[in-house]
């Protein structure tokens, strides 16, 4: 019977311990978010950088290069990217510049030669593969069938 004390109260321990550990967690996050201070005129200049200078098409591009083009620190450019324009992370955000850009050249009728590896090298992309995966997950379709898609739809 003693051991079997000794173990319910090792089992109670642990669990009110574990149950704290995540509130704690909970409670640091939730500090965290609190504590962050966007800047919506830093996120304006963001964007105007990238569509403007047209950074996104740099094959490579860091926050830190975005960051040097702003004269702020990393992290600010990530807490504008999350906070105050709504992506998931850098890449996701320079990935919507990049597909909006290749959509556009793809449903040109004056791009139709031109290579799906050209628009996607010239978008900023380093290899075909990461343009499909991005391309596809974007818009649902491979560049190939969105590029025959809008021709077909255009009557081309």
């Amino acid at each position: 019977l003693a051991m079997l004390a000794v173990l319910g109260a090792t089992a109670a321990l642990l669990y009110r311990q574990q149950g704290q550990g995540a509130g704690a967690s909970q409670d640091r996050l939730a500090r965290q978010s609190a504590n962050t201070v966007t800047d919506p005129h830093l996120a304006r200049r963001l964007i105007r950088c990238l569509e403007h200078e047209t950074l996104y098409r740099r094959p490579g591009l860091k926050v830190s290069d975005l960051a040097r083009c702003l004269k702020v620190p990393d992290y600010k450019v990530s807490q504008a990217i999350v906070h105050d324009l709504g992506h998931d992370n850098f890449n996701r955000l320079i990935n919507v510049y990049r597909i909006r850009e290749a959509k556009a050249r793809l449903s040109d009728p004056d791009e139709a030669d031109v290579s799906i590896l050209s628009v996607s090298l010239d978008c900023g992309f380093n290899s075909l593969g990461p343009f499909n995966r991005a391309f596809k997950a974007e818009t649902g379709f491979t560049p190939t069938q969105f590029r025959k898609h809008t021709q077909k739809r255009n009557g081309v």
